[in-house]
């Protein structure tokens, strides 16, 4: 698990308040008073026994509803593929966010990109790649590349209407973990922070206003604030927060800080499997 912030205006550099990420946030800040949302990753592209169904959910087929909180991983859009690492086809993924938003739901999104050094998935740890893709670096073009083709599916995310849905958008997670290419064994928190930033300033650039940023670190159940905020991008761009594997001594230890940055926060994905008797 994770606990993940997020961010509280759209883009910080967006002035306007009534943007589809402020909307976002303020249903969240509503919703937060009334209980827990129920989330899925991938919940509506295949379950235990079926693929590609189209409105089929195993949340659906046990209790009746969907879950409110539908989770989807863009890992391979960068490269240009037609599919997710998941084999979820990009298409399909779109036409199940735009879906899931217009009955109601919360759409979060992450991004396990690829290892721009090595040409390998997100878990190869080789080549430096943090350093690489900074100002400076060997890769610089490629992440240009790659927030290219990231920004214009994002802005791809419309309505009948042509209006812009809301995301929860969650970069660079789990970074406090030394699993991914920029964990904290491959980089140091300032280069962490460049990185985040880069890709924040990517976006808008890009001009896109239906994104609400998250810092979703990876949790010990002995954590403390300090650890969990030493990667922490800065109040500028208003974050809402997530984690992973904790405690409740750490959750309440933990909120109560994000609650003085007067921010939101979330638990983030656990993979839970076979849990029904």
């Amino acid at each position: 698990m994770a606990i993940a912030m997020l961010a509280l205006g759209a883009n910080a550099k967006q002035k306007v308040q009534n943007t589809p990420a402020q909307q976002l946030i303020e249903r969240l800040k509503t919703l937060q008073k009334r209980g827990v949302m129920f989330g899925h990753q991938d919940a509506l592209f295949y379950g235990t026994t079926w693929k590609w169904e189209y409105g089929r959910s195993d949340v659906n087929d046990v209790c009746g509803d969907y879950p409110a909180v539908l989770g989807c991983e863009l890992g391979g859009l960068e490269l240009g593929n037609d599919k997710n690492l998941d084999g979820v086809a990009f298409d399909k993924m779109r036409q199940q966010i735009i879906a899931h938003h217009q009955k109601g739901g919360i759409v979060t999104i992450s991004w396990h990109t690829y290892n721009p050094v090595t040409g390998k998935d997100a878990w190869n740890t080789d080549g430096d790649a943090v350093t690489a893709v900074l100002p400076g670096g060997k890769e610089v073009a490629k992440m240009q590349l790659w927030h290219a083709r990231l920004a214009q599916f994002l802005g791809s995310l419309k309505d009948e209407r042509g209006r812009a849905v809301p995301v929860i958008f969650r970069p660079w997670h789990e970074m406090s973990g030394a699993w991914f290419w920029w964990g904290n064994k491959q980089c140091t928190p300032e280069q962490y922070k460049a990185l985040f930033c880069l890709t924040f300033n990517a976006m808008a650039d890009a001009g896109l206003t239906n994104l609400v940023w998250s810092y979703s670190p990876n949790v010990k159940a002995n954590d403390t604030p300090e650890h969990y905020f030493s990667y922490y991008p800065g109040d500028a761009l208003w974050m809402c927060w997530a984690w992973m594997c904790i405690s409740l001594k750490v959750v309440r230890c933990l909120s109560s800080n994000v609650k003085m940055r007067c921010a939101l926060w979330q638990p983030t994905p656990r993979n839970i499997k076979n849990c029904m008797p």
